[in-house]
């Protein structure tokens, strides 16, 4: 990476060969000094010649990981980085130089961990020359202690070379060196190898796996109690009734019952509605289908019922499905007053202290991620950021899957493919972690262990972050009675069926509407196939009057899978079965180290 960075720089400014910079570097001289900790300080002292004029220069120092400290400037500058690449543009935009000019730039970079095995290293780059020559470079490197004169080697050239240069020694850990010209696309580069141990590192692996893993349990035995003690949706009281519940409508019902709406429950309004004698439906050719207003709707009702029933005619009495849409309706008028209704007050569908509870776990989990993530990288925080990256898209992908699957009964198809999908992420941010963690840490067993504690706590907390939403007893009450009427839709005897519609002929319509926003319009027109005595006053078309209770099971399907645009994007999903209530060695050659990099005017 360190020498990929240092040849894509040097593209950066290398073809340009031919153009004059209108400026000339008379003199570098670079001395850096090593501490026991691999970190280490340069100070550089430039001597530019501005034949034209420039606003000043630009030092680029290629980092890879390695963390930067700007200690002092002689002139005043700024930071900017991009690609790995920290650059300090020294200079004031608003006024330009020109003849020669002195410049002192003293900062200090920690690489990091050794990532060799088996020894220790130290590998820059000294500097580098973009699309210009650079005369009279001079270079002197002190490590902390004795080295080996045979382990230190100092090349030059082009991106790759392994052209040595002389150097002096003295002292047993000072290196010395001078370049009369570095040509333009040319690097200095200087690599020693000691023995292991050399550097001297504070290693926090264990401290912060030992932190990490106490943090992580507390954590979540708390969700767990919490869970238990206000999280947790206790079972419905269930009883059996043969009508829906009272004062719902369908739209109702079907948000009740997933604390949702969709095109579903916008379709079944129409039967709905036809039922009621306030439209009726004609079916002017296959699929063609065109609603007759009958009456104005009741003001008394739900204020987002009426808008809903308004914005169906609100070009005249007639309205052609084919030429419909009420999406910007629905957005503006029907869904904000259908959702206020069932997000405050006594009919919030929600339980108001299980959801404080559920928004301080949220951000607690939010505060462990960023946690977590600079413990695993304790050693080298450099790696911080990438890590917290990683472990929020963790938690909030993993959560969101979480909420998906408690706002319907899932199948067992889909209870697999959630928990496959958790699986692969959690999996995927381990492996990153522990990668993250062997190259930020000494201890690599450590390091490891933590990464996979961190990584499968993510997973643990947001799935009982998600779960922290228990339902309020106004919500508690209605999915009891809805359920209880669903089961009745779903398991209703034959012979109390025919027995109910011989008592109301009409039994069959009144029900219908709501079966299709509990998704039983199939099993409800099967189980009522043989027992329908009268068709539908309310439909007309070129088939009429149809007696089959498919055939109106079946018009729902084709009304709302042709139109559903009139009440959606066309985006919209249709949503199939499965509703359910809400819970909610040595080889060196010249380039690729890190530091170094060059300088240009601007």
């Amino acid at each position: 990476m360190k020498r990929l960075a240092a040849f894509l720089l040097f593209l950066l400014f290398i073809f340009p060969l031919s153009a004059d910079s209108g400026l000339d570097f008379v003199h570098v001289g670079i001395d850096i000094t090593v501490s026991e900790s691999k970190a280490y300080t340069v100070v550089e002292n430039f001597t530019i010649d501005y034949r034209e004029p420039h606003h000043g220069f630009i030092r680029d120092i290629p980092l890879d990981g390695a963390s930067l400290e700007v200690i002092a400037v002689s002139e005043d500058y700024s930071l900017t980085s991009s690609g790995g690449i920290t650059s300090i543009v020294i200079g004031d935009a608003g006024e330009t130089v020109q003849g020669v000019m002195d410049y002192t730039l003293t900062y200090r970079i920690d690489p990091g961990f050794d990532r060799a095995a088996g020894y220790d290293e130290f590998y820059i780059d000294l500097f580098s020359a973009y699309d210009q020559s650079v005369s009279n470079i001079q270079f002197s490197v002190a490590f902390p202690s004795r080295i080996e004169k045979e382990n230190v080697w100092v090349t030059y050239g082009p991106y790759g070379s392994t052209r040595l240069m002389d150097f002096q020694f003295t002292d047993g850990r000072i290196i010395t060196g001078s370049l009369d010209e570095l040509g333009a696309g040319e690097t200095i580069t200087l690599e020693a190898e000691m023995e292991d141990g050399y550097f001297i590192r504070s290693d926090y692996s264990l401290p912060a796996f030992i932190v990490s893993l106490v943090i992580s349990l507390v954590l979540t035995g708390l969700y767990v109690f919490l869970y238990f003690r206000f999280g947790r949706d206790e079972e419905p009281v269930v009883s059996v009734r043969f009508s829906p519940p009272d004062n719902l409508s369908p739209l109702d019902v079907g948000y009740l019952f997933d604390s949702n709406d969709d095109t579903r429950d916008y379709t079944a309004m129409i039967y709905y509605w036809a039922d009621q004698g306030l439209l009726s439906i004609e079916e002017k050719a296959e699929d063609e289908f065109i609603l007759h207003r009958k009456k104005d709707i009741d003001g008394d009702r739900e204020a987002y019922e009426v808008n809903l029933f308004n914005a169906l005619f609100k070009s005249g009495s007639d309205a052609d499905l084919s030429h419909l849409n009420i999406f910007q309706d629905i957005q503006n008028s029907v869904r904000p007053l259908l959702k206020a209704k069932y997000s405050k007050g006594e009919k919030a569908l929600s339980d108001a202290k299980a959801q404080r509870v559920h928004s301080i776990c949220f951000a607690l989990t939010f505060i462990y991620c960023l946690a977590m993530a600079f413990s695993v990288a304790v050693n080298d925080r450099s790696f911080g950021l990438f890590a917290f990256i990683l472990i929020a898209f963790q938690f909030v992908f993993t959560s969101l899957v979480f909420w998906s699957l408690g706002r319907r009964i899932p199948g067992v198809k889909t209870y697999v493919f959630s928990y496959m999908i958790i699986a692969i992420v959690t999996l995927f941010s381990l492996f990153i972690l522990q990668a993250i963690a062997t190259s930020a840490g000494i201890n690599i067993a450590f390091t490891r262990i933590m990464a996979i504690v961190v990584s499968i706590s993510v997973s643990i907390l947001s799935g009982l972050c998600a779960a922290m939403t228990k339902r309020s007893a106004y919500a508690q009450e209605v999915l009891g009675q809805i359920l209880g009427y669903r089961d009745f839709l779903e398991n209703v005897e034959i012979d109390k069926l025919r027995t109910l519609i011989d008592e109301n002929p009409s039994y069959f319509y009144h029900n219908l509407s709501y079966a299709i926003v509990l998704d039983l319009e199939k099993e409800w027109a099967g189980k009522a196939s043989d027992l329908v005595k009268e068709p539908a006053a309310w439909y007309t078309g070129y088939g009429s009057p149809v007696l089959s209770s498919y055939f109106y099971y079946s018009m729902f399907n084709r009304i709302n899978n042709r139109y559903r645009s009139c009440f959606a994007p066309p985006a919209s999903a249709y949503r199939s079965s499965g509703r359910g209530p809400s819970h909610p060695g040595f080889s060196s050659f010249a380039g690729g180290g890190s530091g170094g990099g060059g300088a240009r005017g601007w």
